[in-house]
């Protein structure tokens, strides 16, 4: 199954939706660590890694500026 192209709209809500979630989960990295809760900061990595990989996928995935 292919994704479909998105609108130039759907990028940036995207790119802020990703980046956004990034920002949260890595500001709530340090706060895991001083509580020393070493899942908290596992799980939350893991969620940072995740939603930055999505953003590289959407900015590899942007759509032309130009219309086909």
């Amino acid at each position: 199954m292919t994704l479909p192209a998105f609108t130039p709209r759907g990028f940036w809500v995207r790119i802020v939706v990703f980046g956004g979630s990034l920002l949260v989960y890595l500001w709530g990295v340090p706060i895991m660590r001083r509580e020393h809760s070493l899942a908290g900061v596992a799980l939350l990595s893991l969620l940072a890694v995740l939603s930055l990989t999505r953003l590289i996928a959407t900015v590899m995935r942007r759509p032309s500026r130009r219309p086909r």
